[in-house]
């Protein structure tokens, strides 16, 4: 193979390589992180986010800084869904429990006694459970607190830098 031949080849495989790299840096430009990937610091995590925050600039701190609200609103407003849930539970389950009245043709009194036992047991284990719940259910709630106070930390940093 002659010099030019050779040549060819490496003006191609360049030709190409910058025209990846351009795909590439479009790419990075043009997109954004769907979820917050900065801390109340600044320090963005991951090569890609690092490198579309040198492309963008000022509009990445902008859109940081919109994903940090919406996720603080939805964590503010986390509470007040669960507890619309819970009542929506309640009522199919009070619905569930009058129907099954109405129903019922068999007494508790004629029911074997390993059913007996198994209800009973049932009704232990929801007790444990329920107080395991309680539990968790602050560890949650401190853990949203704190998420919540990060992100309003963040949302002033983002603010500073565009």
């Amino acid at each position: 193979m002659n010099r030019s031949a050779t040549r060819g080849f490496a003006v191609k495989g360049l030709g190409l390589s910058v025209i990846a790299m351009l795909f590439v840096m479009g790419y990075l430009f043009n997109s954004s992180p769907q979820k917050v990937v900065t801390n109340e610091f600044g320090k963005v995590s991951g090569l890609q986010n690092i490198i579309r925050k040198s492309l963008q600039g000022g509009f990445f701190w902008r859109e940081q800084c919109s994903l940090a609200r919406k996720e603080e609103r939805m964590l503010r407003d986390f509470p007040e869904k669960q507890r619309r849930l819970e009542l929506s539970i309640d009522k199919i389950i009070d619905r569930y429990r009058k129907s099954s009245r109405q129903d019922r043709s068999i007494k508790t009194e004629h029911l074997p006694e390993y059913v007996l036992r198994q209800q009973r047991y049932i009704k232990k284990q929801q007790e444990r459970d329920s107080a395991a719940s309680a539990g968790a259910d602050i560890l949650i709630n401190t853990s949203r607190k704190h998420r919540i106070a990060e992100l309003m930390r963040i949302i002033d940093y983002c603010k500073s830098r565009y």
